[in-house]
């Protein structure tokens, strides 16, 4: 089940039709999820521009939680197919 956050993450992404983008990212940064901290480096610019500072810390940490990654890439492309409209 998608957390709050980053189900209101995927939300924001999609709306602002930046999801192929954000899909790639997250895809291309799978290999490096595991190291948490140092990953947030490569996706905290492109985060920022979706999330507000209240919301900041939960929805990185729901990111980077065990397949978090993998549960915001199936409901990104669910919402691009019209699958999801949460």
């Amino acid at each position: 089940m998608l957390s709050t956050g980053l189900n209101q993450l995927a939300e924001r992404i999609y709306q602002n039709k930046c999801s192929a983008p954000v899909i790639f990212l997250l895809e291309s940064s799978k290999p490096i999820a595991g190291l948490g901290r140092e990953a947030t480096a490569a996706i905290l610019p492109l985060l920022s521009m979706f999330s507000s500072t209240t919301t900041f810390k939960s929805d990185l940490s729901a990111l980077f939680s065990e397949g978090g990654f993998e549960e915001l890439i199936v409901k990104l492309e669910s919402l691009q197919r019209g699958e999801d409209r949460c």
